[in-house]
């Protein structure tokens, strides 16, 4: 039996709603129906069927009479923001989102997500010269027990394939995605999605002490340099049979959308990265980013149960800053009205902002923490008594809506593909920056996107280069931040329209102020290859994005920006050095609040904090390895004998031949076999050619890729049976079977 795995819903009552609301101004009394239409807004608002809805939130109380530390502040107090008020409120209509459904899908020449023929480039997954090559992993896996899936996409059979499971009772999936007018699911057309992915809800271990009852513990005494106590309850990991996979078939599946798209997924158990604290996996600890929403705009003392996605924030941020609704291509490759984005997967975050158009906020920070687990951050600003304290946080969340169960990333979960979907709204899949590194076939190189950060000054001199590999980064048709706004709002041109900042960040493309463009103003060129970072490196590179912050609202000619995202990139280094819960993430916490603290500060100087969001975000989650375990993918490639052109954080592409057999012209004792490079049609040179029932048993080919075997004069072209093997490559069978 087909089981449907349906992408989305739409609610229609949520024009109903939003109408009422949008005929309230902000005069006291009609200001105080709100609060009756409150209760059925949210239930408006939530796009979920009605089977499937959960309670938005749980009613936290903060008590807001802590005694707050605030020497952290290097800069003079910030007012309280709950004593704050907008100087003036001037009425101004809810934006009302137009859910007028999908139109028919985009007619395209061959990629039905609008990419486009990619001119003879192979797409994802495997077309019929490399089911073989696939095969071979599968035939593997027994093998190697700390797999624990891959996937591809079957062109031939137009089909999702996914093996995997535990070791011993390994299992296949087959699954279709249907589209239709109406929206697009995916069918699982054979085998059980429990089989691999036994438990899928995000909605467990909340707390940071339910988490704390769920690990299972690990001697510590080889890390009590880190901080480490005997039976420390920090130092545990989640069994296997506890793990949890959030959303695994969108996350998996729509990478093979995108225009530099693997030929297979795959996945390792948690806790077999390798090192103290990793990420990368599909596990739900490596998955849980942070996301508090606080300050103007914001419910107030709120702990949301819902789930989230780091797709959810910039439409999020758009919806709170007043934008207008557009059409665009929703996250099934559908047109649809009533998006914030051109190309949008996520949805509003309703249940997290103040719908009164009063508390609207003027501008927005968006301060992502690399690699903080929700957990960790929710616990120190929340609890009564926590370990470190975080005052300027503290401050800010008064006013502020908290996510229990934080925020989903795309997968794999590695910095470059969380840090771009959070700021630009799409899973890597859409948004074509799959992870940190990722393979070009077209050019057979390398992508890495934080190239761009460790040589700004080089890439901002030499703009043909810098247009190249935003090019070849991202997918085409979409948009940044800083684009959306100014489409929005109009471009900033000195007094009006959306003035965007994007600091330490890698969508800066369109940004009015960027961190390239504050260290190279004049196109000067300086190029440093520094490699590893150490923590101390990343320390420095936080203050300096606080020191950009600084310079621009100092700047009394520049405008306080509609929205400024920024990122510190210390918790991400101190997790994987030590621990998600180790007392040197808190350390750095402690810092960090330092600069959170001197961010509020220069919002003061400029009067605009009472009307700004702060939106604090992380790229992924992080969680504790298994102590000198690590998962042989090299074994595991090596004895599979597939020719891998790259393989890296859940990404693998093959290095596969073709081949073209046929009779000589005018001579059928003889036939001609072209050896070519699957990816690029290639000739490929010295391929050793094996027959068995040919007069020439063995030839290799030559520079042409040729090689010409005899044949016995009772032997046809078509009943000749070939090997081929190329250094480097797959070996391959003809005829294909």
């Amino acid at each position: 039996m087909r089981k449907r795995l349906p992408i989305k819903t739409l609610n229609f009552y949520l024009v109903i709603h939003l109408s009422v609301l949008a005929f309230l101004s902000c005069d006291e009394p009609r200001v105080a129906k709100l609060n009756e239409y409150e209760e059925s807004a949210k239930e408006a608002l939530d796009f979920e069927s009605a089977d499937t809805r959960q309670d938005l939130s749980v009613e936290f109380k903060l008590d807001v009479s802590l005694s707050i530390d605030r020497s952290f502040l290097d800069e003079g107090e910030p007012t309280d923001l709950l004593d704050m008020e907008p100087e003036h409120c001037e009425p101004i209509e809810p934006i009302i989102p137009v859910p007028s459904g999908p139109l028919p899908p985009l007619t395209t020449t061959q990629d039905p997500n609008g990419y486009g023929d990619h001119e003879g480039i192979k797409q994802g997954g495997i077309d019929h010269w490399e089911s073989a090559s696939y095969q071979r992993l599968v035939d593997t896996l027994e093998l190697y027990p700390e797999i624990h899936f891959i996937a591809t996409w079957d062109n031939e059979a137009g089909q999702f394939v996914m093996n995997g499971g535990e070791p011993a009772q390994r299992v296949e999936l087959r699954i279709e995605r249907s589209d239709t007018f109406m929206g697009s699911s995916y069918e699982l057309i054979s085998g059980e999605l429990a089989g691999i992915f036994p438990n899928r809800d995000p909605r467990y271990w909340g707390s940071l002490e339910s988490l704390y009852e769920a690990y299972e513990a690990r001697d510590a005494t080889s890390y009590s340099e880190l901080g480490y106590l005997t039976d420390d309850p920090r130092f545990g990991l989640i069994s296997r049979s506890a793990q949890i996979y959030p959303d695994p078939i969108r996350r998996i599946l729509t990478l093979f959308e995108a225009p530099h798209a693997p030929d297979v997924v795959y996945g390792v158990w948690p806790g077999l990265n390798g090192g103290r604290g990793s990420h990368g996996g599909l596990g739900l600890l490596q998955s849980r980013a942070t996301l508090l929403f606080g300050g103007a705009g914001v419910r107030s003392n709120q702990m949301i149960e819902r789930e989230a996605n780091l797709t959810d924030i910039l439409p999020t941020i758009m919806a709170a800053l007043g934008a207008p609704t557009t059409s665009g291509i929703g996250p099934d490759g559908f047109y649809e009205d009533g998006l914030y984005l051109k190309r949008q997967d996520g949805r509003v975050l309703w249940e997290a902002l103040n719908l009164n158009p009063c508390e609207r906020p003027k501008h927005v920070v968006v301060i992502l923490y690399d690699g903080l687990m929700a957990n960790e951050m929710n616990h120190l600003i929340h609890t009564d008594s926590p370990e470190v304290e975080l005052p300027n946080m503290r401050t800010i969340m008064q006013r502020g809506s908290t996510y229990l169960y934080g925020a989903s990333p795309g997968f794999p979960t590695m910095s470059a593909a969380g840090h771009i979907t959070s700021g630009i709204g799409l899973l890597p899949g859409h948004s074509g920056v799959l992870s940190n590194s990722y393979f070009d076939r077209s050019t057979r190189e390398i992508i890495s996107p934080f190239v761009i950060l460790e040589d700004p000054q080089g890439f901002l001199s030499d703009r043909d280069r810098l247009d190249t590999l935003i090019e070849r980064m991202f997918a085409p048709n979409i948009e940044t931040a800083a684009e959306a706004l100014h489409r929005a709002f109009g471009e900033w041109d000195g007094e009006q329209g959306a003035f965007v900042a994007v600091i330490n960040e890698l969508m800066f493309r369109g940004a009015d102020f960027s961190t390239p463009k504050f260290l190279n103003p004049n196109g000067s060129s300086s190029h440093d290859d520094s490699g590893s970072k150490s923590l101390q490196t990343y320390q420095i590179a936080d203050r300096f994005a606080v020191l950009q912050t600084q310079r621009l609202l100092d700047d009394m000619n520049q405008a306080v920006p509609t929205l400024l995202q920024t990122t510190f990139l210390t918790t991400d280094k101190a997790g994987e050095q030590a621990g998600p819960h180790s007392n040197l993430v808190r350390e750095v916490l402690v810092e960090l609040d330092v600069h959170v603290g001197t961010i509020m500060s220069a919002y003061e100087r400029r009067g605009a904090l009472s009307d700004t969001m702060f939106v604090f975000i992380s790229d992924h989650g992080m969680e504790l390895q298994e102590p000198n375990m690590r998962a042989d993918l090299n074994g595991f490639w090596r004895d599979s004998g597939v020719g891998v052109s790259f393989a890296q954080t859940g990404l693998l592409y093959f290095t596969s031949l073709k081949i073209e057999v046929r009779p000589v012209a005018d001579d059928s004792s003889f036939i001609e076999v072209y050896v070519s490079h699957h990816d690029t049609d290639e000739p490929v040179e010295n391929a050793v050619v094996r027959c068995s029932s040919c007069l020439t048993t063995e030839l290799t080919t030559d520079q042409s890729g040729q090689a010409i075997l005899s044949l016995p004069s009772d032997t046809l072209a078509e009943d000749v049976e070939l090997i081929v093997e190329a250094d480097g490559f797959t070996p391959l069978s003809w005829p294909l079977r």
